[in-house]
């Protein structure tokens, strides 16, 4: 079992999954959503974060972020991830409400 990914899980927690994800030059996150809080906070390097409508597919916000931002998706919201030439690293929560 991977204690980073499974240790809340094998605790009996289900609410809160914490990670720490490495990206490296041009990586990515696909377009997709979640059904469930989702939150990001910059550890190292620049990530684009692009929003899209559900409906539409049509880009409703793009973000440059960095060192000590954080990412807040509302559940159902579609968005994307990139880095740009460097590397990324980031800490990542979902939380399931």
């Amino acid at each position: 079992m991977d204690p980073m990914v499974n240790s809340g899980r094998a605790r009996g927690f289900t609410g809160i999954r914490p990670s720490i994800l490495y990206s490296g030059p041009r990586g990515h996150i696909p377009i997709h959503n979640h059904f469930y809080v989702h939150t990001m906070y910059i550890l190292s390097g620049r990530m684009e974060v692009t929003s899209y409508d559900p409906k539409t597919d049509e880009k409703v916000q793009e973000k440059i972020t960095g060192l000590g931002d954080f990412i807040f998706n509302e559940p159902g919201e579609y968005w994307l991830v990139r880095t740009d030439d460097g590397y990324g690293l980031f800490a990542h929560v979902c939380h399931r409400l």
